[in-house]
């Protein structure tokens, strides 16, 4: 990975791409690491983006596409692409596909898709996280309630709780 990593970095060098350092763009992306400095500097340049969580994974290898699919952000949509570059399909968010599923957000609610992209669980969601074997965590409001639960995959909620918003 750091071999991966080294690659990319000095190619942007050879493209002449300058930039100043930016504030730390990733969570987990830590000052002291080895890496912080030219991960600044590729997010900086908008040579990476990471995830949409925040975060960068440096641990995975250097891939865009999960599942068959790289989510990548074009202006101010994003989109998910294969490995022609072929558009598939465009939302305001997303989060990369895990075992076939992922989180969209369309309308400013977060549902989720399959491979197909067609809805198994239509947007209805404040925020979501990943499905993480069977059970996604999930939060929405409901008046001046706010829920935060697990759903399935079939969107079915399997357990919640709530607070009144005061």
């Amino acid at each position: 990975n750091q071999r991966q990593f080294a690659v990319m970095l000095a190619s942007t060098a050879v493209l002449g791409i300058t930039t100043a350092f930016a504030a730390n763009p990733f969570s987990d992306v830590t000052p002291d690491s080895w890496a912080y400095q030219s991960v600044s500097q590729l997010a900086s340049a908008g040579i990476i983006n990471g995830y949409p969580d925040g975060t960068f994974k440096g641990q995975k290898d250097i891939t865009r596409f999960e599942n068959g699919f790289a989510g990548v952000c074009l202006s101010d949509k994003w989109v998910f692409i294969d490995s022609q570059t072929k558009i598939h399909a465009e939302y305001e968010n997303l989060k990369p596909f895990n075992k076939g599923i992922a989180a969209v957000k369309e309308n400013g609610k977060w549902g989720y898709i399959d491979t197909t992209f067609e809805y198994i669980i239509p947007p209805k969601y404040d925020t979501c996280s990943d499905f993480n074997n069977t059970l996604a965590k999930v939060q929405f409001k409901q008046s001046n309630y706010t829920i935060d639960a697990y759903i399935n995959k079939r969107g079915e909620v399997v357990w919640q709780t709530g607070k009144w918003d005061l």
